[in-house]
């Protein structure tokens, strides 16, 4: 079972009930018999970095994840909300993958769906690339997964079959439907010029060696 809602008129309460999920848990451990609830954050306002740090203490990791994370942040550390994951150590350095968005966003986003107690909450391209691996037979090989919907696009980076960077079009599906065929042309020269845009950001010149994979519903 699948149900769809527009984001700018989505009721997150009338939503869940829709789905059939409990909206009035007094604790978390009421949601412990009920239905396990995950929740995807809009990765369109995330932005990704991949820094090297060398081997060190997980105590002493967060501070310097945290003094990395600090130089690249286009607004003060309060101001920010980050979350990281680190690789297996190779050539005696740690490759970290940082993710940051505004505080105040995620925390809007929070205020909207708390009253449904979500066990977890995920960046949205997380499930993108976790549906790839388990759904779509997924490997650990390095690979761009284009997940395509009705007006945006998410493209996803993954290497070692995790998430390490992402980056949203503002074209869907539907922008290549009822269009003469010229302006339709225009269109899809315009999605596979930004695709490859993408890739190159990703940091990516010979694409044939990158996989391009395209999920479709």
């Amino acid at each position: 079972m699948t149900k769809s809602s527009e984001e700018n008129v989505l009721n997150w309460q009338e939503f869940a009930s829709a789905c059939g999920l409990s909206t009035n848990l007094t604790t978390h451990q009421d949601s412990v018999n009920d239905k396990h609830t995950v929740v995807g954050y809009d990765s369109t306002g995330t932005a990704f970095s991949r820094v090297k740090i060398p081997p060190v203490e997980e105590k002493e990791m967060e501070a310097m994840v945290q003094l990395q994370a600090e130089s690249r942040l286009p607004l003060p550390a309060n101001q920010m909300e980050i979350s990281w994951r680190a690789d297996k150590v190779q050539n005696n350095q740690l490759e970290i993958t940082l993710a940051a968005a505004r505080r105040q966003q995620v925390q809007n986003f929070i205020n909207k769906i708390i009253n449904f107690k979500p066990q977890n909450v995920f960046l949205d391209c997380e499930g993108i690339v976790k549906i790839w691996k388990e759904l779509f037979s997924g490997t650990e090989q390095d690979a761009v997964i284009i997940n395509a919907g009705d007006h945006s696009t998410q493209i996803c980076l993954t290497k070692k079959g995790q998430l390490i960077n992402a980056v949203a079009l503002d074209m869907g599906i539907k922008d290549f439907n009822g269009f003469d065929s010229e302006e339709q042309a225009e269109n899809i020269e315009r999605f596979v010029q930004d695709t490859r845009s993408v890739v190159d950001l990703f940091g990516f010149e010979k694409t044939e060696k990158l996989p391009v994979l395209v999920l479709s519903d």
